[in-house]
């Protein structure tokens, strides 16, 4: 599929009953060709993401994201295989090719939850602890 494809598959996926999305890349090799400005890579990915059977709309706020009975955690662990070339002085991805390595799902069988007395969870807000951790870096 294209880039734009992709995404609009990626958006109705998140629009239409998941809950949340978790990604998770490592384990990268890189080798690099600097003489004739070509590249080659793969990446390890691990992704999961609730879904809720219904197909209620995403969840607005973090306290709606916890798992229910009868939604489903998928799983995926994938590997992204990339061409690059170096064209005006940057590094540009010209082909992708992505290898679905271990996919599946399981239903979510008993009510899953914070404490949210005695632990954070991760959010793009503020009040995230990692926004504290490279402010204190900085």
């Amino acid at each position: 599929m294209t880039g734009r494809q992709f995404i609009d598959s990626c958006l109705g996926d998140h629009l239409n009953g998941c809950k949340w999305t978790h990604h998770m890349y490592s384990a990268m090799r890189i080798d690099v060709n600097v003489d004739n400005g070509t590249a080659g890579s793969s990446t390890y990915g691990h992704i999961n993401q609730i879904f809720s059977p219904d197909g209620k709309a995403q969840a607005t706020a973090v306290k709606d994201a916890n798992p229910n009975p009868g939604d489903v955690l998928a799983h995926q662990r994938i590997r992204y295989n990339d061409l690059w070339e170096r064209r005006d002085g940057k590094w540009v991805i010209v082909k992708r090719t992505v290898s679905y390595d271990i996919p599946y799902n399981e239903t979510i069988e008993a009510k899953a939850g914070v404490n949210a007395e005695n632990s954070y969870r991760g959010d793009e807000y503020k009040k995230d602890p990692s926004y504290e951790a490279f402010a204190y870096g900085a």
